[in-house]
């Protein structure tokens, strides 16, 4: 009646017809009742909190990411240099490049055209795919990154000289010219990984 608390039935003094809560029927009274907590304050703390959970949700994703991309360039460039090297012990077999119309098949099968020939001098295979870390597709024939894409190969007319590229993270080539005949160069400031290997 006095300080228009809410009262329980444990908390509740009877004087007469009037409910009192225990301070004011002892005749000790409280101080008023505070105002409930502003709704809007307690909403913008709530959503704070939430906003900021959801951030580092996400910025702990995008780092996951980033790791995930670093861990698979690190491993597409070891399997694009033992590529490399795998060329090389093909030539001091074979005394040449695999053509172009071999591909890098036929550091796996001394018969990459599946006609019942067999290259020459081939004492392959010179990339075990069960230890590699380029993966061959049978299908296809081509061997493929770290991100499950197409590995280009080309070789001048001699089989003298040829190169092995990846596209990299973002999947596309953006090396100038490469793919042609004219292309010497590097893969300059892109993602492209690019292996040489060259006959003496």
């Amino acid at each position: 009646m006095d300080c228009g608390r809410p009262l329980c039935a444990a908390c509740r003094c009877r004087s007469g017809e009037r409910s009192r809560c225990l301070p004011h029927h002892r005749g000790r009274v409280l101080p008023e009742a505070q105002p409930p907590a502003d709704r809007g304050r307690l909403l913008a703390a709530v959503l704070t909190v939430a906003g900021a959970a959801v951030i580092g949700v996400l910025l702990a994703g995008s780092a996951a990411v980033r790791l995930r991309t670093q861990a698979l360039s690190l491993r597409n460039e070891a399997a694009m240099k033992a590529l490399g090297f795998s060329l090389d012990d093909f030539f001091l077999d074979v005394g040449r490049y695999p053509r172009l119309d071999e591909g890098l098949a036929a550091l796996v099968t001394g018969d990459p055209d599946g006609d019942g020939s067999s290259i020459e001098g081939w004492r392959g295979p010179y990339l075990r795919l069960d230890g590699a870390r380029v993966r061959y597709d049978r299908l296809s024939g081509s061997f493929l990154d770290a991100w499950g894409r197409s590995v280009l190969y080309w070789t001048d007319r001699g089989q003298l000289w040829v190169y092995a590229a990846s596209p990299g993270a973002d999947g596309r080539f953006d090396t100038p010219g490469i793919g042609g005949p004219d292309f010497s160069g590097l893969p300059d400031g892109s993602d492209d990984v690019i292996v040489w290997a060259e006959g003496p």
